[in-house]
């Protein structure tokens, strides 16, 4: 079982879009998927079907003394997902006097029973407790970003977060992807360039680009599965395509 964050410190980079698609892409090929929401916002959630009440959230398993997934998971055809909070804003306070709070993730993680194959965690658009314990579980980060200048300038900040914790001793592999990409946007083309300048000297290799598209709005409006429902769109071979390349350096 491996565990891909998603992760960005601005909004609007695609995060919890790239998030479920890159599971969708995953499950396409057959693998148990299990999706964890820690962004207050709750979108994940709402697309996964919502809060079941009989079931923790993410916020209260992370709370308790001894914190276990399996008491917030809910069942899906496809694996499963632990719902999200919006007290997973006030988790900095909570967890206050927690030690070590970085590694509070890795526990119930490591508890898992074996039937999947990737974790899935979307992370809060800031940084924050709920992304470094996420940065600190993970095998793989995903980082979505626009080609812009707000995007470009938080990558910096992000970059920063997760050199300190591969100075913790983090073992992740880290990749991004460049999402809502519209080439005929000169802005887009320029500071595409410096992101890519950017991480190629960090190291950090590129997955793909999603192209700005009505698409991925249409089917999160609907609940609908990108590949099932839009199979021969551009945003399901773009996301298709960087499904697989993360199902292959996942095996390699």
């Amino acid at each position: 079982m491996k565990v891909i964050s998603v992760v960005s410190q601005k909004g609007g980079a695609g995060k919890t879009t790239s998030a479920l698609a890159i599971g969708q892409g995953l499950i396409k090929d057959g693998r148990r998927v299990l999706y964890i929401d820690m962004d207050y916002q709750c979108s994940l959630t709402d697309m996964l079907g919502g809060q079941d009440g009989s079931r923790m959230t993410i916020y209260d398993i992370l709370t308790t003394d001894r914190p276990q997934l399996r008491d917030g998971l809910i069942a899906t055809d496809y694996g499963g997902y632990i719902a999200g909070s919006q007290m997973m804003a006030h988790l900095d306070v909570t967890l206050n006097d927690a030690n070590p709070r970085e590694a509070r993730m890795q526990q119930p993680l490591s508890k898992m029973p074996g039937q999947y194959d990737a974790v899935i965690i979307d992370t809060p658009p800031a940084l924050s407790l709920a992304q470094v314990m996420a940065i600190y579980a993970s095998d793989v980060i995903i980082i979505p970003t626009q080609a812009d200048r707000q995007h470009y300038q938080q990558l910096k900040s992000l970059l920063f977060t997760i050199g300190r914790a591969k100075e913790a001793g983090c073992a992740f592999k880290v990749y991004y992807i460049v999402t809502r990409y519209n080439p005929r946007v000169k802005i887009n083309q320029a500071f595409y360039d410096a992101i890519t300048q950017l991480m190629d000297a960090n190291g950090v290799e590129q997955l793909g680009i999603v192209s700005e598209s009505s698409v991925i709005r249409e089917a999160q409006g609907t609940d609908a599965d990108l590949f099932i429902d839009y199979p021969r769109s551009k945003p399901a071979q773009e996301y298709g395509s960087i499904s697989k390349k993360i199902a292959d350096r996942l095996e390699g």
